[in-house]
């Protein structure tokens, strides 16, 4: 239980940021482009890419291909 709530309290600390149209926007430039990367995949990187984030992955090499920082 204790380690639950410890990890309640950190997962906090991370603001959690709605899917804009513009990170939609920029998805659908995938879609034109048939990126060969999962949608769910592409609309992590559209996120990034809209918002200047990082993305943390062990699949730097499909991020990184279209675009997105890692």
């Amino acid at each position: 239980h204790n380690d639950f709530v410890l990890t309640l309290e950190t997962l906090r600390l991370f603001p959690i940021h709605v899917y804009s149209d513009e990170s939609e926007a920029i998805f659908q430039t995938f879609n034109a482009k048939k990126i060969r990367l999962g949608p769910q995949d592409c609309r992590i990187a559209a996120q990034a890419l809209a918002h200047g984030f990082t993305v943390v992955t062990r699949n730097v090499d499909d991020f990184t291909a279209i675009g997105a920082p890692c």
